[in-house]
Formats: structure tokens, C-alpha cells, sequence
């Protein structure tokens, strides 16, 4: 292996667009995630109030037990679509740093063998 300093500069200089690559998708995807939760939590809060006023509102206690049951299932379902769309989120990060990290170990002569 050749240690020139050229050869050494050469490798940092590689190591370090890779990691600020890296750094940038991470923050990229946290600011992907934190916005969802944002997001998020105005939806719920904005359904949880309405609801309130339905139920509150409601001339009977079956009437009041189905706004009820109803909000769950919504909020549920809004949680669950939350959670797929920062899942899909963090695969995309998880592949990206898996490709940058394989693109430096074949760069390298890293291989299976």
C-alpha cells in the first residue's frame, strides 16, 4: 500500500465528503421526522378538540360512545400512517448509509472474499 501524502490527503479528503454526505442526510431525515411530528401533533390536537365538542354536544350517552370510538379509530389510523411515513424515512437513511459505506470499502479494495 502506498502511503505517499498525496495518497493520504487524498483518502481524508474522501473519508470527509463522505461523512459530511452522511451528516447531511442525517439531518435532512431529522428534519423529515421532526416536521411530521409537528405535523402530527396539531392534527391530533385539532381532532381531540373537536371530538370534545361533539361529544360534549351529543343528546345521548350511545351517541357520545360512538364519537368516541370513532375519534380512536382516526387517531389510530393517523398514528399508524405517522409512523409508516418516518419508518420509510429512516429505511431511505439506512440504505443511503449502507451505499456510502459499501462505495468506501470497494474504493478501498475492501471486499468478501
Amino acid at each position: 500500500m502506498d502511503l505517499k501524502p498525496d495518497y493520504l490527503g487524498n483518502l481524508h479528503r474522501k473519508n470527509m465528503e463522505a461523512a459530511m454526505h452522511l451528516v447531511k442526510e442525517s439531518i435532512e431525515s431529522s428534519q423529515r421526522i421532526v416536521s411530521i411530528q409537528i405535523d402530527l401533533a396539531k392534527i391530533l390536537f385539532k381532532a381531540s378538540v373537536d371530538n370534545v365538542k361533539a361529544i360534549t354536544s351529543a343528546n345521548d350517552p350511545t351517541r357520545a360512545l360512538t364519537l368516541r370510538s370513532q375519534h380512536t379509530m382516526a387517531t389510530m389510523q393517523t398514528l399508524v400512517d405517522a409512523a409508516s411515513e418516518i419508518s420509510e424515512i429512516r429505511n431511505t437513511s439506512r440504505a443511503e448509509f449502507s451505499k456510502v459505506v459499501s462505495e468506501m470499502m470497494v474504493s478501498r479494495g475492501y471486499n468478501n472474499k
